[in-house]
């Protein structure tokens, strides 16, 4: 009976039925922990997807312009444990050096009068927990740099 209630739960949480804290919860156990999410933005969504590496996709907006989020994360994902690596005119690639081992990139773009944040990246872990060297690196789909 518990087990098919917490899959009635976990399956509400991904079809984003299940909002608050439980949603707030289960997206920030995907999302690295020492992300900054951008103050008063609105989550969009997330997906997760988990092969050699745990790859995450999530989505943010807000009203600010995107400018103003672009200088936010210049400079919030260059405070340890995370480091940029190259920035560009919508993007910040950076990775996470602390306990999850995290490699990402963030876009930012105006969408329908709002920014949109987007964040893609991986942790170097599969679902298992289990590290895969070939995963340490921005893009591992690519192959070995």
């Amino acid at each position: 009976m518990l087990v098919v209630l917490i899959s009635i739960v976990a399956f509400a949480v991904i079809l984003g039925i299940v909002p608050g804290p439980l949603m707030s919860r289960t997206l920030n156990a995907q999302v690295p922990r020492d992300f900054p999410i951008y103050p008063g933005s609105l989550y969009e969504g997330r997906s997760v997807a988990i092969s050699d590496c745990t790859y995450v996709e999530a989505a943010w907006t807000t009203t600010d312009s995107p400018a103003q989020a672009l200088s936010y994360y210049s400079t919030r994902l260059d405070l340890p444990p995370l480091t940029i690596l190259s920035r560009g005119s919508d993007r910040v690639d950076f990775d996470e050096t602390g306990q999850q081992e995290f490699w990402g990139r963030i876009v930012i773009r105006p969408q329908s009068g709002r920014t949109r944040v987007e964040l893609t990246g991986h942790f170097t872990a599969d679902a298992f927990g289990k590290r895969n060297p070939s995963c340490a690196q921005l893009d591992p789909r690519a192959g070995p740099r």
